[in-house]
């Protein structure tokens, strides 16, 4: 093997494994996000805190708290991917996660709790895949209202 060779096959590893920390050091490295019910202006209202991402075949974690005074149930859905360098959104979709759209059990007020750990089903390739998805609250299936719309990443 000739040395030129051999230069550039270790230059090629070498920028290799610097994008692969470089990219890894650019997301949120947070697999889960705290979701707390609350009245707001007499509505159950989510806030969701940290931003949350994950790999393909992994799993997100939603840690729900209902500190509403019913019970509620909490869905994410609506899936809508944002353009490279941020912009406009795409149309929605719901097959990001496994189950598509993930919902909580009823959660019992007062400071009832859930967890709610969808599988990630969508690959993103060299830089993270960013959506935005909806948060959907309700006290039964039938009537859940969008309360929410925060981000969602998928790692390469």
């Amino acid at each position: 093997m000739n040395k030129r060779a051999l230069v550039v096959g270790g230059g090629i590893l070498a920028v290799g494994v610097v994008a692969v920390v470089a990219t890894r050091l650019l997301y949120s490295q947070q697999n889960y996000a705290d979701v707390t019910l609350s009245i707001v202006g007499g509505v159950c209202t989510p806030s969701v805190t940290g931003t949350l991402g994950e790999r393909k075949g992994n799993k997100i974690i939603w840690n729900i708290t209902n500190n509403c005074d019913t019970d509620q149930y909490v869905r994410f859905q609506d899936f809508k991917q944002r353009a490279f360098l941020g912009g406009s959104l795409g149309s929605p979709v719901n097959d990001i996660l496994d189950p598509g759209q993930p919902t909580s059990k009823l959660i019992p007020r007062s400071g009832g709790t859930d967890t709610v750990d969808p599988k990630v089903n969508k690959d993103s390739f060299l830089f993270k895949t960013v959506y935005k998805y909806a948060v959907f609250v309700g006290p039964d299936l039938g009537s859940l209202v969008n309360r929410l719309d925060p981000d969602v990443e998928i790692w390469p």
